[in-house]
């Protein structure tokens, strides 16, 4: 087997070959039939041919892979970032170092360009922990049905109105909600005018039964406050209309606009439930729900981080309280990240540089990575036996100074 990881054009005459070459292998690698898509369809429109790369046995294309540039924002801030994705290999050849080639070539691509950071979804979470990857964020799928989503606890504000916009020309009424809730909550990538139009696609094959995408701007006479792109999926199977509304994103900048959001939703004519599948770990209406027990809610991981550049990455987030502790890192995979580090840092920003002082904290890379967004706290690793104390007090210091107020979140897929 003579392997070769080379660029998505290197084999092609066109960028329109080439894509379907990818499109083919991604469709073996998942082993889904999907639906011819256009070429110059938003979801291939962002992606960047000098960050894709086709692994070859010979002639055969047998390993795909790509990363997105991105700006993640982090605690205080945002930070340059690897938004890894397209990541497959055909069955066939599976197990034999082809991910991890490919892999390799992303990561040290990101290092050139001076990304501190890497994140993904992950397809199957047993992957990515031997790559150095940690699970930063979590979501909250929820599922309210109608007759027993009363929100009698939830703030109203009643100059508030709805107002119902076509996708694809909401971003004027859904980038300044979307860029305020960014600025508070660690996870979110940038968006400009090619990633919304890849976030409102709305391609009929991929429905699932679902009618048109629509997007609601909740607004007062200043501007919106908050938005959520929602589709039906109309069901009369018992005889009687049970429908769903699905959610795709919803953000609000107040409780009183994303309690109206949910009345809006949770109050749909001909609908039995509301699903949606990507709700943030900490998202209120957990604590709404005069009915709490009638409603799914199941946690499930998200957003994988990976620190590229473990002092960068350290320095360029803030931190809740004061903090000085030498960090011990264990990295597999970049050895470069793999010694103590003494780390120095508060509100206004951190130091972090190479000591040969006696370690605080133990821990991989991967917990680092975990911990790094606000997410799960230093402490909670350290119970799960993930993290090491070395300094009596250092681990209660670590998670007060790592910890966010909003629970860090991905709002899409990438």
């Amino acid at each position: 087997m003579a392997l070769s990881i080379e660029p998505l054009l290197a084999r092609h005459d066109t960028r329109e070959a080439a894509l379907k070459t990818l499109l083919e292998l991604d469709d073996s690698a998942f082993g889904e039939v999907a639906p011819d898509l256009d070429l110059e369809s938003p979801g291939l429109a962002v992606l960047e041919e000098d960050r894709t790369v086709l692994t070859y046995d010979d002639a055969q294309a047998v390993g795909a892979a790509s990363a997105y540039t991105y700006r993640l924002s982090v605690p205080g801030g945002e930070l340059p970032t690897a938004g890894v994705t397209w990541v497959g290999v055909r069955p066939t050849h599976r197990r034999r170092g082809v991910m991890r080639g490919m892999l390799d070539h992303l990561h040290a691509q990101a290092v050139e360009r001076e990304e501190p950071l890497a994140a993904l979804w992950a397809a199957e979470p047993t992957i990515y922990g031997r790559f150095g990857y940690g699970v930063a964020t979590r979501l909250m799928k929820t599922v309210i049905p109608r007759d027993h989503g009363s929100l009698s606890k939830a703030p109203s504000d009643s100059s508030l109105r709805m107002e119902m916009v076509s996708p694809s020309e909401d971003r004027e009424m859904t980038q300044g909600v979307y860029d305020t809730v960014r600025s508070r909550r660690p996870g979110f990538p940038a968006v400009d005018e090619k990633w919304h139009k890849r976030l409102v696609s709305d391609p009929v094959a991929y429905r699932d039964g679902y009618a048109q995408l629509r997007t609601t701007v909740v607004l007062d006479d200043d501007g919106p406050r908050g938005f959520v792109r929602h589709a039906f999926k109309p069901d009369w199977s018992k005889g009687f209309a049970d429908g769903t509304v699905g959610v795709r994103h919803m953000l609000a900048v107040d409780p009183a606009a994303e309690a109206a959001l949910w009345r809006y939703l949770i109050e749909w004519d001909l609908s039995g439930r509301v699903s949606h599948w990507n709700c943030p770990s900490d998202d209120p209406i957990q604590y709404w729900l005069d009915e709490p027990r009638h409603s799914t809610r199941q946690v499930d991981d998200q957003l994988y981080i990976k620190l590229m550049d473990v002092p960068a990455a350290l320095e360029g987030r803030t931190y809740s309280q004061p903090i000085d502790v030498v960090l011990d890192v264990t990295d597999n995979d970049i050895g470069e990240n793999s010694r103590r580090w003494r780390l120095s840092g508060d509100s206004n920003g951190a130091k972090c540089a190479a000591t040969s002082d006696a370690a605080d904290i133990e821990l991989q890379v991967s917990s680092l990575a975990a911990v790094y967004l606000g997410g799960p706290s230093v402490l909670d690793l350290a119970k799960a036996g993930l993290i090491r104390q070395r300094t009596p007090g250092a681990l209660e210091a670590a998670t007060s100074a790592f910890s966010h107020p909003y629970a860090p979140f991905s709002p899409y897929v990438f």
